[in-house]
């Protein structure tokens, strides 16, 4: 409060006042990488009552923290979920400076906001790939004899990445957002465009084509982008292609 009338303007003053260096020590502790996992999670009603922090589950942690809150009560669980925009934000952009590594993510979510309004996709992929080069790859390197496994996996690493990114930036963007007959991975609903993003994975350079192909189809016949048909927003459908053996994502 003291804060912003020393500023006279509304900000994340919260965050800012406080210290994450414990917060992100715990969350890596439980190697825990996607903050979206605690958004609206489903706890038991006695989530609280372990006393040691050793033993606490990393749920009773952030409520106690006051990174979660209690959105309702069901039966007999609670369901949990961030207390604002600000506060998951704040997580988010936690996970990116401090658990991902990414350096000047502050920049990055300025350029993000230029390309979305740009509609230059040419220029969002290579904002992205350009944070995704300053990732440790030890999560990357890991494998799977299940080869449809190992593909769901990098798909859903690569899109939370993503995620974080739009997300972190102040950016309105929504995973695996369900239609009439299909789960859209990622919307993006700006004032004046709408974005539709589907990802694939290409084993190497030679699948990139067979990938964007399936991605396109799966647009079209899952009908994502049917919801914004008739919205007066610029309309923007595309695949974002993860090529795995050079870490990097195309259109």
């Amino acid at each position: 409060v003291l804060q912003f009338f020393d500023n006279i303007r509304f900000d994340n003053y919260w965050y800012q006042s406080g210290s994450a260096t414990f917060i992100i020590d715990y969350l890596r502790y439980y190697k825990i990488d996607n903050p979206d996992c605690y958004d609206k999670v489903k706890v038991s009603k006695n989530f609280l009552n372990a006393h040691e922090i050793e033993t606490t589950s990393p749920e009773s942690f952030l409520y106690q923290a006051g990174y979660l809150t209690i959105h309702e009560i069901q039966e007999d669980y609670f369901v949990l979920t961030y207390p604002n925009y600000e506060v998951k934000n704040s997580v988010i952009g936690m996970y990116l400076e401090y658990v991902f590594k990414i350096k000047d993510y502050h920049d990055i979510s300025n350029n993000l906001w230029i390309t979305l309004r740009m509609g230059d996709l040419s220029g969002l992929l290579e904002i992205y790939n350009n944070a995704l080069a300053s990732i440790p790859y030890d999560d990357f390197s890991r494998q799977s004899k299940d080869e449809l496994r190992e593909i769901k996996r990098y798909e859903s690493l690569y899109r939370s990445l993503f995620m974080m990114l739009l997300k972190g930036a102040g950016i309105h963007a929504f995973g695996e957002v369900h239609g009439s007959i299909g789960r859209s991975d990622v919307v993006i609903l700006l004032k004046e465009r709408i974005f539709v993003f589907e990802f694939k994975c290409a084993k190497d350079e030679n699948g990139i084509d067979k990938a964007r192909r399936d991605g396109a189809k799966q647009i079209e016949e899952k009908k994502y982008a049917q919801p914004y048909i008739d919205d007066a927003r610029t309309l923007t459908k595309s695949v974002i292609i993860i090529n795995l053996k050079s870490r990097e994502c195309v259109l």
